[in-house]
């Protein structure tokens, strides 16, 4: 944000600098006495005068106008103005306030045509020192001018309401300040321009937290990112996400180090998990793939290769007891070598590595946000030690009956959409597993009491996929659901349904972030809209319903009720020219009686229907 004032403070130079000289042969007294008292008179170039004089001189009070219209009223002192005065122009432009030998000096009150007004402290025609100024956009300054221009400690008021408090140079925030912004965001720190630079402290209304270096108003070098679910990222960022080296640290007591790449685990890192297990290796898009190590908590461990979280392919799996499987691996199993005379037999795949963090990226205006992911590895029977188990179970089996498979094999087991230890349906599962659950998709996660409860993901078999907590089978709390056709939701769900606050995203670019009720947005929320268009206010049952503010991509205005997505009821239009209707609505339509205002001062009143004015 420059100040541009120079064509104001130019005419107020120019105009104010004009010296008016001794009455002489160029200048006629038309009335009074024009040398010693009160009188009238014109010059040769049509300046009129009408005050007192003294000494031949325009001195004490008076009135000058110029041929164009120019017009001065107020002090003079030997032909200049001097003291208290107004100085009006043609095009509109005014002046009020304090002039010295003949230029603007001291305080004053500058109106320009377009409507902008400053208030303040003059030097030689210029804004300088302590002021206001107040501009057609609806934008104020109070703070330090110098040379015209805004320069030093100030504040700024946006037209949307936000502020900036800080320090201004030639115009523009440059260095320390503070900016605050309508949902509650505040940002401490440095600035250029009317972006983020340097080091700063940004405060989210949600309890979040960033703290580190800013480029370009994006997070960029070395910080730390703390979140309102108690997740907290230190290390690097580059252009508004997390990449580069750092520590992810989640609620859940997981913890991260090693390289991120747009907010996901990528490259060499290493999991520590909170029941004591660990994974150190490769990770490719939040999983572990390639070669890795993981390290359980009662000292079982496997070494070899990983694809998407579960091992596959070459390795070595070493139990407590310190049974050694060396070979391959398939869906996070060994794959077991068919005794002589049998057909091998594909690998199950039921089981699955320690969980993996799967961040994926969240909030603009400048980071990705890494949700929790997946279960905690070593509560109760875990789905990877069921694995390893059914293998060994099966190796023992073909040891002494010669004979591989057969329904009586250990391992969890789905009937009527419950998951069981084993396919004598006794014992309800509890623990982690990767399920193809009918009708519903593939759902891997943790289990409690045979159903889906605690951290897990949910791959439906349209393609839509949901992260989060389960409850008794069903999404509760904080989840995130990415749907087939390019939709996206991250929030709040209650008994499957989403419930609470909530951002939901569209292909096309358009965004709602507020309350939700029965899957639907309802409450207090914002919708964006692919062109930039924006609502702001109260929804019920998925529609603008209530009072709200819509603001149009054309730079239309409206405040007032809706009802059904439209404007009903009683509300306020702006147009971008200035003219202002205040009245009744009725789907969208001017209804009834009221009020249109013109920029030029024309009011007109009275009754309209479906937009137009009714002449009675």
């Amino acid at each position: 944000m420059v100040v541009l004032v120079k064509n104001a403070v130019g005419w107020l130079g120019v105009v104010a600098a004009c010296i008016l000289i001794p009455v002489s042969v160029r200048a006629a007294c038309l009335e009074g006495n024009c040398r010693d008292g009160r009188g009238r008179l014109k010059s040769a170039d049509g300046r009129v005068y009408e005050g007192e004089f003294k000494n031949g001189f325009l001195w004490g009070n008076g009135i000058l106008v110029y041929p164009d219209g120019t017009r001065y009223s107020g002090q003079f002192v030997r032909g200049r103005f001097n003291g208290q005065g107004e100085l009006v122009s043609p095009d509109g432009r005014k002046y009020v306030g304090t002039f010295k030998n003949g230029i603007i000096n001291g305080r004053g009150v500058l109106t320009t045509p377009d409507g902008m007004q400053y208030s303040g402290e003059f030097d030689l025609g210029r804004f300088n020192g302590r002021g206001s100024l107040f501009y057609p956009d609806g934008r104020e300054y109070i703070g330090d001018f110098r040379n015209g221009v805004i320069d030093g400690q100030g504040r700024l008021t946006y037209s949307d309401g936000s502020t900036f408090e800080g320090r201004f140079v030639n115009g523009r925030p440059d260095g320390e300040g503070v900016r605050r912004y309508l949902d509650g965001t505040v940002y401490t720190g440095g600035f250029r321009g009317d972006k983020r630079e340097g080091h700063g402290v940004l405060e989210m209304p949600d309890g979040s937290r960033y703290e580190g270096d800013f480029h370009d108003d994006l997070y960029h070098g070395q910080g730390t990112l703390v979140y309102a679910d108690g997740q907290v990222y230190t290390g690097t960022f580059k252009n508004g996400a997390i990449t580069g080296t750092g520590t992810m640290r989640w609620p859940d007591g997981r913890t991260y180090t090693g390289s991120f790449v747009n907010g996901q685990p990528e490259g060499s890192g290493v999991m520590k998990y909170p029941d004591g297990s660990r994974y150190e290796g490769q990770w490719q898009a939040g999983k572990e793939n390639g070669q890795g190590k993981l390290t359980r908590a009662d000292g079982s461990r496997y070494e070899g290769e990983f694809v998407d979280g579960v091992p596959a392919g070459t390795g070595k799996l070493t139990r407590a007891d310190g049974t050694v499987f060396t070979g391959k691996f398939a869906g996070g199993k060994p794959v077991l070598p068919p005794p002589a005379g049998e057909n091998p037999a594909p690998p199950a795949a039921e089981g699955g590595a320690a969980a993996a963090a799967s961040p994926a990226p969240a909030e603009p205006p400048a980071d990705t946000k890494p949700p929790a992911a997946g279960g905690k590895p070593g509560q109760e029977v875990a789905a990877t030690e069921l694995v390893e188990q059914d293998a060994m179970v099966a190796i023992r089996r073909r040891q002494s009956t010669g004979k591989a498979g057969g329904t009586d094999a250990s391992g969890p087991v789905l009937v009527g959409g419950v998951l069981y230890t084993d396919a004598t349906a006794r014992q309800r599962y509890s623990g982690r597993a990767t399920v193809q659950i009918p009708g519903r998709g593939n759902y891997s996660g943790e289990f409690r009491n045979g159903l889906e409860d605690g951290r897990g993901t949910l791959v439906m078999e349209n393609g839509d996929r949901c992260e989060g907590t389960f409850s008794k089978g069903r999404l509760n709390g904080r989840g995130t659901c990415i749907f087939a056709d390019g939709r996206k939701y991250v929030g709040d769900f209650v008994d499957g349904r989403r419930e609470g606050h909530g951002t939901y995203t569209y292909p096309d670019g358009s965004r709602y972030e507020g309350s939700f009720r029965n899957n639907r947005f309802d409450g207090e929320g914002t919708y964006i809209f692919p062109d930039g268009s924006r609502y702001e206010g109260e929804f019920r049952q998925g529609l603008f319903s209530g009072l709200g503010k819509l603001l149009y991509h054309d730079g239309k205005k409206y405040v007032g009720s809706f009802a059904d997505d439209l404007p009903d009821g009683y509300g306020t239009l702006i147009s971008p020219d200035g003219t202002i209707y205040e009245g009744g609505f009725r789907k969208g339509r001017r209804n009834g009686k009221g009020t249109i205002t013109y920029p030029d001062g024309r009011i007109i009143e009275g009754r309209f229907r479906d937009d137009q004015l009714v002449v009675e």
